[in-house]
């Protein structure tokens, strides 16, 4: 096909794994071909999908996390992001609580800096302050929420951490 400018060549709507493409080396400045799927080797891997958070480890144990839903999550190469929504009912004895949630996709922390967070409530006179962290000898995500006591709390986080 000598002669035949690129753009004057046939438009292909889908292109199959081993079909070859036409590239320029920029670092030895020479003309190459590549596969379609090899192209896709070097690019960061996206993920998404919807997930179910298992609870764990509240304490103090009276007061209770219900409500977990609407989980979702991605991911663009070794980072994900999360946010689910859940309900705190305290105790009228309590006015903390911390637990621990599971991961969409498993990581091995070394820091709790490993999983950052923000969250946000449904209606802020019943909430003083949270953190959210890795518990990094578990591997699991960890919030720690504070209300008033005999309360409920709705709230909303979202949370990224890397894959490592």
């Amino acid at each position: 096909m000598a002669g035949v400018k690129v753009t004057d060549l046939t438009t292909l709507g889908t292109a199959a794994s081993d079909d070859v493409m036409y590239i320029v080396d920029t670092s030895t400045n020479t003309s190459k071909q590549i596969e379609v799927q090899n192209i896709y080797d070097g690019m960061p891997q996206l993920n998404s999908g919807v997930f179910a958070p298992t609870i764990s480890n509240e304490t103090p144990s009276s007061t209770t996390i219900g409500g977990v839903s609407d989980m979702h999550w991605s991911q663009v190469g070794n980072a994900v992001t999360c946010s689910f929504r859940f309900s705190v009912n305290y105790d009228v004895a309590d006015t903390s609580v911390t637990f621990n949630f599971d991961l969409p996709v498993p990581s091995n922390f070394n820091s709790n800096q490993n999983l950052i967070g923000t969250l946000s409530v449904d209606d802020s006179s019943n909430y003083t302050g949270s953190a959210i962290a890795a518990n990094d000898s578990l591997d699991l995500g960890q919030i720690q929420i504070d209300g008033v006591a005999g309360s409920v709390l709705n709230a909303s986080v979202t949370f990224q951490y890397l894959i490592i």
